[in-house]
């Protein structure tokens, strides 16, 4: 009896350090398989941010010439009304609201920052697994029907190729990723059950329109550009139709007398993607956004277009001399961007040098007129020299 219990005991023992082994690797599966979810800490109590009209990221990478990167984050009203704070650790900037929290995405895939109150900031990061060497970053967020929607790319050390996917929730409530793209997208929307994505394919040099069908997870062109010479200024959702604005675009591939000759915009009802073409009298549109029902264009040479959706012009308003067309040539300061919301169209422009005394001012407009309502000097906190290297504005929804 004894030998017999004594010749299975190194079974026993082998079957222990298998089940031992068997968990590990499951443990190592699950840790790795969580690369897109979020860890963040607990929230700070304090006043609701969105008691700041504004909130402006600036990031540099020298002061005084030296190598120093910082991140401040700026909440302001007015010239004196301002909330700041710095960070030389965590390297964010991509701004995006989600009810009363804003988050500044991180550049590197590591750790980014969340304002939940006048408080502080925690931070919080993207989990991968532990053998997980890419860099996941956020380049674009936006609030779709079922949760947030983030475009991320795809750093794993290759070259020659820009890979995007885009992480969205699912109609029947699944965080899901989608296939990679390969592309860089900077304007999605959300119609439905689509997300409509405009990006650069770098190996083809062309840009393109495609939407991401949430309830199947596949990708689909949009044909009507494909092999065509132009670049997208923006992609809208206005009064039912989607509306691209189009520049001509030099491409490497394409022969020359392939490029339009002006700018366009076009027109399509979301289901059938059928477009309505218009060209405009000028080479280059260089802002565009709704108001109301319609859409708003700003070409190179200074003049205010307004079209309906069915692309009929409504008023021809010429802007030289303006504020607003003096951001697009201005030489002492540098426009980064223009944001639009409701009645408020806000610009963030920085000093082209470095400076000791201003990080830059939030322009204040009209959203109809195109008038200058206000300007904002986010003032330089400490006696160093800077000069930013990335800047992102957001305008705050209450």
């Amino acid at each position: 009896m004894s030998k017999c219990i004594k010749e299975d005991y190194p079974l026993i023992q082998n079957m222990k350090k298998s089940r031992l082994l068997i968990l590990s690797v499951i443990v190592i599966i699950v840790i790795s398989l969580g690369i897109l979810t979020w860890n963040k800490q607990a929230k700070k109590v304090g006043e609701d941010l969105t008691k700041y009209d504004y909130v402006v990221s600036f990031y540099s990478i020298h002061q005084n010439g030296k190598m120093n990167p910082q991140t401040k984050i700026v909440f302001a009203n007015s010239d004196t009304e301002q909330l700041e704070f710095s960070d030389k650790v965590n390297t964010a900037g991509r701004l995006f609201q989600e009810g009363n929290t804003i988050l500044a995405y991180s550049f590197s895939g590591n750790k980014s920052l969340l304002f939940e109150s006048t408080a502080g900031y925690s931070t919080f990061s993207m989990s991968k697994g532990v053998f997980e060497s890419t860099i996941y970053t956020v380049e674009l967020a936006l609030n779709g029907t079922n949760g947030r929607i983030e475009v991320i790319n795809i750093d794993d050390g290759s070259v020659g190729q820009i890979r995007d996917m885009i992480r969205y929730t699912s109609p029947d409530h699944k965080v899901t990723t989608s296939p990679v793209i390969y592309s860089s997208i900077y304007r999605a929307l959300e119609i439905g059950t689509r997300i409509y994505f405009v990006g650069y394919d770098m190996v083809q040099d062309q840009y393109e329109l495609s939407y991401l069908d949430e309830e199947t997870n596949e990708l689909h062109y949009v044909d009507n550009w494909r092999y065509t010479s132009v670049s997208f200024e923006e992609l809208l959702y206005v009064n039912g139709k989607i509306v691209t604005v189009e520049n001509p675009y030099n491409s490497r591939f394409m022969d020359d007398n392939t490029m339009p000759e002006a700018a366009s915009l076009t027109s399509m009802d979301p289901e059938t993607l059928e477009p309505k073409t218009v060209s405009l009298e000028t080479k280059r549109v260089i802002a565009a956004y709704t108001y109301g029902d319609h859409i708003r264009v700003v070409t190179e040479d200074n003049h205010l277009l307004e079209y309906t959706t069915d692309l009929e012009l409504v008023s021809d308003k010429d802007l030289s001399g303006t504020d607003f067309a003096n951001l697009f040539s201005n030489t002492e300061y540098k426009l980064h961007g223009i944001r639009y919301l409701g009645e408020k169209a806000a610009a963030i422009v920085t000093p082209n040098t470095e400076t000791t005394t201003e990080l830059g001012k939030i322009l204040e407009f009209d959203a109809d007129t195109l008038t200058l309502q206000k300007s904002i000097t986010i003032p330089l906190s400490e006696n160093t020299g800077w000069k930013t290297d990335f800047v992102d504005l957001l305008i705050i929804e209450k």
